[in-house]
Formats: C-alpha cells, structure tokens, sequence
C-alpha cells in the first residue's frame, strides 16, 4: 500500500475543494455505476484494477433492486414432501 503523507493529501482535498466547490457531489445513477464498473474491469483491456469476479458481483448487486422478493422465493408446497 502507497503511504501518502497526510499533508500532501489534504493539500489535494483543498485544491478539490477549490476547483468543485464544497457543495459538489457526485451521485451516479444504477447505469452510470454499471458502467463506470465495466470500464474498471479488467476485460475492458484498459489496465482496469477490477477482477472479473468483482464485476459480477458489482454489477449483480446493482441489478438486484430490479427483482422481487417473489421471484426468489420457492412456495411452501414445493418445499415440504406429501
């Protein structure tokens, strides 16, 4: 792990600081995170620091508020032997 000394960090924060404005945030949508994450993975071939397992499970994550409890869900009648 790169040790930074904390100086030169907060220098940086404060130039962020400078340049955005205090109130800046970044909030990405679900499709913006899918791709941001895409282009991080290694499969891009652009030197992404993701593994493709990470990705996966990245990815999976995000597409899980698209599915309902229901869909996962085995009912009782399947699950208990007559």
């Amino acid at each position: 792990m790169n040790k930074v000394p904390l100086k030169c960090l907060f220098k940086h924060y404060q130039l962020l600081d400078y340049v955005l404005g205090k109130k800046h945030s970044a909030l990405l949508r679900r499709a913006e995170l899918k791709t941001l994450v895409d282009l991080h993975g290694n499969k891009a071939g652009k030197g992404g620091e993701l593994t493709h397992d990470e990705t996966t499970i990245i990815i999976g994550a995000l597409d899980m508020t698209l599915k309902k409890a229901n869909d996962a869900m085995t009912p009782i009648s399947k699950n208990i032997p007559t």
